[in-house]
């Protein structure tokens, strides 16, 4: 299994890249990839085309071959270049604990399809941390070349192993300079 941080949004309600938040010392982007390599052969990093020479320095990289169509982008352009099974995090959710990953991990089976977290207080999925095997990400790809965006709606269809969420503060999301202040306050 390989793994996928997921970085490559526009960080438009931030105004700044995500990616490169302060975190402990170091740029957000390396605590999913910390988070993710006890699980993974290896870890790549999926960015946008503009982040592209930010990460010069990076062997493992895929570049979104989709612009600017969120997170499925990322997943697709990653399942497009890796072939593999793929365990996603997103770098803006740094509340995930090695606990959540490796629960994950852990619940998921090679040929099950998807299995991502499910938030039942809000009712729907939390795909930011999620296990896709190559064949869930064939079906992917094609409800995305017929105009399909939506991650949840793809989910809801189709062979998805849903497991209830550990912890949900564990995946609040950084969106905007409040959200970063609030989780910085909870840590």
């Amino acid at each position: 299994m390989k793994g996928v941080v997921l970085m490559g949004g526009r960080s438009t309600r931030m105004g700044i890249d995500k990616a490169f938040l302060d975190w402990k010392g170091k740029p957000l982007y390396t605590n999913a990839v910390k988070k993710l390599l006890p699980f993974c052969s290896e870890v790549y990093l999926s960015v946008n085309a503009l982040q592209n020479e930010q990460f010069s320095f990076v062997d493992n990289l895929v570049i979104d071959s989709t612009e600017s169509d969120g997170p499925i982008g990322g997943i697709i352009s990653c399942h497009r270049f890796l072939k593999d099974t793929l365990l996603f995090l997103g770098c803006d959710i740094p509340l995930v604990s090695d606990a959540d990953v490796k629960n994950l991990a852990e619940i998921h089976k090679n040929g099950q399809g998807c299995t991502v977290y499910f938030n039942s207080i809000r009712n729907c999925y939390e795909p930011m941390l999620s296990i896709w095997d190559p064949l869930i990400l064939d079906s992917l790809d094609v409800y995305f070349i017929n105009g399909g965006r939506s991650l949840q709606r793809f989910l809801n269809e189709n062979n998805t192993h849903k497991i209830p969420l550990l912890n949900e503060e564990n995946f609040k999301n950084i969106n905007t300079e409040s959200d970063w202040k609030s989780i910085l306050n909870t840590n």
